[in-house]
């Protein structure tokens, strides 16, 4: 049984399945997936960090080039850009800037019996979408 370390500073067993899992989920092919995981569970001790986990996982998917590496970074990428909100909303915007939509980002929308703060407000020709954009941890 080999203890390691949660971003929240509480500690768990070592589950080759979610490590596994994750790298699935960023398009791995079984034979990265083995590969990335037969060498993280040799290289990792009691207490190793989920984030030094993730680090060997992504170094070794970048070493086999391709596209998996950039997938599997994005999650983290994105937790990156903090709780506050406001980048999240602003990215969230630009994904639907590129998909063809005019956005706004802080809108105020008068509804019927009050104004609603709008996080994200984007329309193309077929459909006007009001986005409540939630980051969680």
């Amino acid at each position: 049984m080999l203890l390691i370390k949660k971003q929240d500073g509480t500690t768990e067993v070592f589950d080759e399945e979610k490590l596994r899992d994750s790298l699935r989920r960023s398009g791995a092919t079984k034979d990265e997936i083995e590969r990335v995981v037969g060498y993280v569970v040799k290289e990792i001790k009691p207490y190793t960090t989920t984030g030094e986990i993730y680090r060997e996982a992504f170094h070794i998917l970048s070493q086999m080039g391709g596209v998996t590496a950039t997938k599997y970074s994005l999650r983290r990428a994105i937790m990156q850009l903090g709780p506050s909100g406001f980048p999240f909303e602003r990215f969230m915007a630009r994904v639907l800037d590129e998909k063809g939509y005019k956005t706004k980002v802080g809108s105020e929308v008068l509804g019927k019996c009050a104004p609603h703060e709008i996080d994200i407000l984007a329309r193309n020709k077929k459909e006007i979408l009001m986005i409540e954009a939630k980051f969680h941890n």
